[in-house]
Formats: C-alpha cells, structure tokens, sequence
C-alpha cells in the first residue's frame, strides 16, 4: 500500500451536507441525492459485487435508500429481468462511446434518467442496444426491507451467467 500523505475525514468533507431522516418515495430521494451532486459515501461494510455482465458496489446508504455505481462490462446486453421487493431508478453516468461526446467530453446520454421500475416490473433486453466498449450507471433504490440491502444484482429475477448463479445461490444461503 502507497504512504498516505493526506487524511481527509468523511464527517468534515460532508458537514456541508443535510441528509433527511428519510424521503417519501423514490424520486423524492432521487432528487435530493441528484441535487444534492451525487455525494460518494461508500458504506463502511460496502461489498463490491461481480455478474458476468456487470460490477457493482453501494455509494450511497440510509434507511430504506440506497445508490449502486453499476460498471456494466464490454460487449454485454442485459437481459430482461426484474427486482422483487425494491423500486429502482437508473441514472446513465455514460462511456463505452455508445453516444457521440457533449461540449464537456462528456457522453451524451449523461444524466438520461429511467422511470422508477416498480418491484417486478421488468426491464433490459434491448438487444444490440447495449454494446461496445462497457458503461457506467447508478441504481437509485428503495426496498422493501432494509435488512435483506445488499445490492439489486442479488434481488434478481431473470436470466443469469454462471457468476450470477452462484452470487444469487451465496446470498440466499447466507
């Protein structure tokens, strides 16, 4: 590990921020983390989780609430599939050269939001739609129970790769 140089302490980096005790619905909290610039504030016990198609790790957690950086990898379609007991929002972050650059540099498709997916209501399987060189994107999520949080590619219903499997298999089995 490098030498650390500079310590900088979450409690004062976010002092600036106020975080409600809890939010209404799903895109009242979607609101306040998007206005609030997409504050990265990694769970201490955060697990990074690995499907054949995607990585994903939460940045984001509070009560019922949580945001997920999904890193969707190259050439993969995601098939359709859903997310029992939770509501999930996508935020496209961009990358992958799927969409020509902004002014910025930036993808295009930046900041492309989805309609909040209800518990069960199914989405991906945009064949040929989502290919090329990976991309990234944000679940903004709310479940059901806040004990079983853990991250929307373990509350699955669908198709699913041999890594998929056995995360599903691991996470049932405790």
């Amino acid at each position: 590990m490098s030498k650390i140089i500079k310590k900088i302490k979450a409690c004062e980096y976010f002092s600036y921020l106020e975080i409600p005790d809890d939010w209404a619905t799903l895109e009242e909290f979607a609101d306040w983390y998007l206005n609030s610039k997409m504050p990265l504030m990694v769970p201490y016990n955060s697990k990074v989780f690995v499907t054949d198609d995607a990585t994903a790790i939460s940045i984001f957690r509070k009560g019922h609430y949580q945001v997920e950086l999904y890193l969707i990898h190259p050439e993969m379609v995601i098939p359709e599939h859903s997310h029992p007991r939770m509501e999930v929002i996508q935020f496209n972050l961009g990358g992958g050269s799927l969409f020509p650059p902004d002014d910025l540099g930036v993808c295009s498709s930046w900041g492309q939001t989805s309609e909040n997916l209800l518990p069960g209501n199914s989405h991906g399987g945009e064949t040929g739609t989502i290919l090329g060189d990976g991309f990234m994107v944000l679940t903004l999520e709310r479940w059901e129970n806040p004990s079983e949080m853990t991250s929307a590619a373990v509350q699955w219903v669908g198709p699913v790769g041999p890594k998929h499997t056995k995360l599903i298999e691991e996470s049932r089995n405790g």
